[in-house]
C-alpha cells in the first residue's frame, strides 16, 4: 500500500549529526618541501581530532514537471584543521618550536628553498551554505537541469574567512534521453572569491562548458557504459580557488575523454 506521505507534494526535512576526523598523518609529522603542493609544510603532533556538530533543514517540492530541493547547513567544528602560510620571518623565529617538536629532525634555516611556508593548524570555525537543485520535465525526454551552492567559512575567534572556500556556483543544463541513450550539455558559471583569508589572493570567476554523450546496453548480467566528455568546450583559462597550486598553475584547458564502464 502506497503511504499518504508519498503524495506530498512539498516536504520539509531536517537532520542533525555530529562527526569527527583524525588529522592525518601529513598535518601531524609531516616538515620539509612538498613539491606537489608547491610548498614547505610543517606538521604539529599536538594537532587533536576535529569534533563537528551539524544541522541542515531542506524545503523538497514535486509535480508532475518539476522536482526540486533546497537546503540549508551548518557546522560548528571544534579544532578545524587547516593551513596557515608562515612568513621566512616568522618561520626563523621559531626554530627552537619547530627543533622541540620535531627532536629527531635536523631544524634549520631554509637555504634555497623557493616554497611558500604553511603550518598545519587548528582553530573553532562555522561552516554554513545552501544548495539548491531542480529538474524541469519539459517533454517526455527533454530535461532542464538547475543547481547553486554557496559554502561561507569563519574562523570564530577572529571573525575572518577561513581559506580555500569555494565561491558561488550556478550550473544550468539540458539533458535529451531516450531509452539507453542520453546526451546533453551544461554551463557551470563561478562567481569572483573575494572574500578571503588575510593571505590568500582573489580568484577571478569564469564559466565552464561541457557536452556529453552515453549509451548503456546489457550481456547477461553485464551493464557495458560508453561515454564521450568534452570538458571546458571553449577553452577557458581558469583558475579553481580550492586548488593548491592555483596561483602558479590554471585548471586544464579544453579536454575530450572516452570512458567504458562495466557492472557485473
Amino acid at each position: 500500500m502506497r503511504p499518504a506521505a508519498a503524495d506530498d507534494r512539498l516536504t520539509i526535512a531536517f537532520s542533525a549529526a555530529r562527526a569527527a576526523r583524525s588529522p592525518a598523518l601529513e598535518e601531524l609529522f609531516y616538515y620539509g618541501s612538498h613539491p606537489g603542493n608547491f610548498a614547505f609544510e610543517v606538521g604539529n603532533p599536538d594537532l587533536h581530532p576535529e569534533h563537528a556538530l551539524g544541522f541542515d533543514v531542506s524545503l523538497r517540492w514535486r509535480t508532475r514537471r518539476v522536482t526540486g530541493e533546497l537546503t540549508y547547513f551548518r557546522n560548528d567544528v571544534n579544532g578545524y584543521l587547516f593551513r596557515a602560510p608562515l612568513t621566512e620571518e616568522e618561520f626563523n623565529a621559531r626554530l627552537d618550536e619547530f627543533a622541540a617538536r620535531f627532536p629527531s629532525r635536523d631544524i634549520e634555516a631554509r637555504v634555497g628553498e623557493d616554497f611558500p611556508i604553511v603550518e598545519y593548524v587548528a582553530a573553532d570555525s562555522v561552516l554554513q551554505g545552501v544548495e539548491a537543485h531542480s529538474d524541469v520535465q519539459l517533454t517526455s525526454q527533454i530535461a532542464v537541469e538547475l543547481g547553486l551552492d554557496y559554502v561561507h567559512g569563519t574562523l570564530e575567534a577572529e571573525d575572518e574567512p577561513l581559506p580555500r572556500m569555494p565561491p558561488l556556483r550556478f550550473r544550468g543544463g539540458l539533458r535529451y534521453q531516450r531509452n539507453a541513450f542520453q546526451a546533453g550539455g551544461d554551463l557551470s558559471l563561478v562567481a569572483t572569491q573575494d572574500r578571503l583569508f588575510p593571505t590568500e589572493t582573489a580568484t577571478d570567476g569564469y564559466q565552464l562548458g561541457r557536452l556529453y554523450a552515453s549509451y548503456s546496453f546489457g550481456q547477461g548480467q553485464v551493464a557495458h557504459t560508453l561515454t564521450a566528455r568534452l570538458e571546458n568546450v571553449t577553452n577557458e583559462l581558469y583558475r579553481n580557488h580550492l586548488s593548491l597550486i592555483k596561483d602558479l598553475a590554471p585548471e586544464m584547458g579544453r579536454n575530450f575523454k572516452l570512458l567504458y564502464n562495466v557492472k557485473f
